[in-house]
């Protein structure tokens, strides 16, 4: 990183799969300068992505590369001075949780790059009474005893997909938590009294045993809109630990049995304002499935001593904090290349379909994403284009053993008379040793008048042994 020497512009969404390179990548010795944008976004483009608000985000890399590559451009002083980092702080009072979100209410704040603006706030759990406290400093080793964790499989069903792809139709945003929490070791605080921002990574610290050399942490930061017991629950953040990697991640070792382990990692990157009048939850799990991949055995996890340190941005900072000119939709508003400009619908996209299924003589649980994105030809060309996907995942609720994946892509494209087709589909499973993956591609080609020919064909299975997963 110490080489890097050319100016860096990472733009993350909080929808995507990766979202914390925007305070990681700060942390590393780059002497270049480095500027960072984290919006709401799933993965597509700052002007297109679902959850918006979206912004002009051609006129802002333009800007940027104008600033940077061209020596004769003007740069004002005010972007002279644009400070580093920029998030998007959604709003826990002005939103309600859904499986469809198009936009969420919020607002783009700049971050001081050091500021008595910027803290930590401790949160300690006591699960023994369920509470959360706000109190100085870490718990004492030892204060109270162990509470298991529940080993539910599919309680991960309703955590929100882990890659969002920027279309509120996936419905893959996580939606109310409270169904979601019953299977789990949760506990909430009492109600605020004032407002808090959290902005960056939280910290957990906590002590857990297992019966089991194998075994993971999926942990869950809530915002309870309420003390009412039907009020929503929104999923602020979310964090997933394998247990095996306590000592080291490059060299995961076997969990020594009913011992107590000093647990130390961060959750994803938060950037919520929980309202005054709601509470803070805390939920642990030991399986989240299809979210994650279960251990290799039914195990039982105990929690004792847990702390949460949460980066802080004060509120009258937040609350004042104007608007960078150049992200502000009425000044910069999103622009984009009509698609109607080159491209021509010839089969509608039908709308996503989300299903889950549950088999009651198995206890099997399927879950089912399948998409047809249509068809469309580019006009310039001629040359047509479909496209099609079906993901699933499976587990019988009392196997880890069970769970399998199961995902399948058609591509077809057309031009001058002559369509070729390509399937490909992975398949993934699963015993307590190894898994096992099977590959299928496929290759297709039909000209006008005849019957279409496969062309091409690979089968291939293989054996991954399981080494602490």
């Amino acid at each position: 990183a110490q080489n890097i020497n050319i100016p860096i512009y990472s733009i993350q969404g909080m929808s995507d799969g990766y979202t914390d390179t925007t305070f990681k990548i700060k942390e590393l010795p780059i002497s270049s300068p480095v500027k960072c944008l984290l919006g709401p976004w799933g993965h597509d483009w700052p002007d297109q992505a679902q959850p918006g608000p979206q912004v002009g985000y051609l006129q802002e890399v333009t800007r940027y590369f104008k600033k940077h590559l061209k020596g004769n451009h003007k740069v004002t002083r005010q972007q002279e001075k644009e400070d580093d980092i920029v998030v998007f702080v959604q709003d826990g009072g002005g939103n309600l949780p859904s499986r469809k979100v198009k936009e969420v209410k919020g607002k783009f704040v700049t971050l001081p790059s050091s500021s008595p603006s910027l803290g930590r706030l401790n949160v300690n759990v006591h699960w023994s009474n369920k509470e959360i406290v706000f109190e100085q400093g870490k718990k004492e080793k030892g204060e109270e005893g162990f509470v298991e964790i529940p080993f539910h499989l599919i309680s991960g069903l309703d955590t929100g997909d882990w890659l969002g792809w920027g279309s509120a139709e996936l419905a893959g945003s996580p939606p109310c938590q409270r169904e979601e929490i019953q299977k789990t070791l949760w506990c909430s605080s009492s109600e605020l009294e004032s407002p808090f921002v959290i902005v960056g990574l939280p910290e957990v610290s906590l002590t857990v045993k297992v019966d089991q050399p194998v075994a993971q942490l999926f942990i869950r930061l809530l915002d309870f809109h309420s003390s009412s017991p039907s009020a929503p629950v929104t999923l602020i953040t979310k964090g997933a630990f394998n247990l095996n990697h306590y000592l080291s991640a490059s060299s995961p070792t076997p969990l020594p049995i009913n011992q107590p382990l000093e647990i130390s990692f961060s959750l994803n990157t938060a950037s919520y304002c929980v309202p005054a009048g709601h509470s803070l939850g805390v939920s642990l799990s030991s399986s989240a499935f299809p979210l994650l991949w279960p251990p290799p055995t039914p195990v039982s996890v105990f929690v004792s001593a847990c702390s949460i340190s949460l980066p802080t941005l004060d509120h009258n900072f937040y609350v004042s904090c104007p608007t960078p000119p150049h992200l502000n939709s009425s000044l910069f508003p999103p622009f984009c290349l009509s698609s109607t400009e080159y491209l021509r619908d010839i089969s509608a996209e039908q709308p996503p379909r989300r299903v889950v299924e549950k088999d009651l003589t198995t206890g099997t649980h399927t879950i089912s994403l399948i998409q047809d994105f249509g068809g469309y030809e580019i006009t310039e060309t001629g040359m047509k284009y479909w496209e099609k996907e079906t993901d699933c995942w499976i587990i019988q609720e009392d196997d880890p053993t069970s769970a399998r994946s199961e995902s399948e892509v058609e591509v077809r494209m057309a031009h001058n008379g002559v369509e070729i087709g390509v399937v490909g589909r992975i398949e993934m499973g699963c015993d307590e040793k190894q898994f096992t993956v099977r590959t299928i591609l496929r290759g297709s080609k039909k000209k006008d008048g005849e019957t279409e020919k496969e062309v091409y064909k690979r089968d291939k299975s293989y054996q991954v042994p399981r080494v602490f997963l």
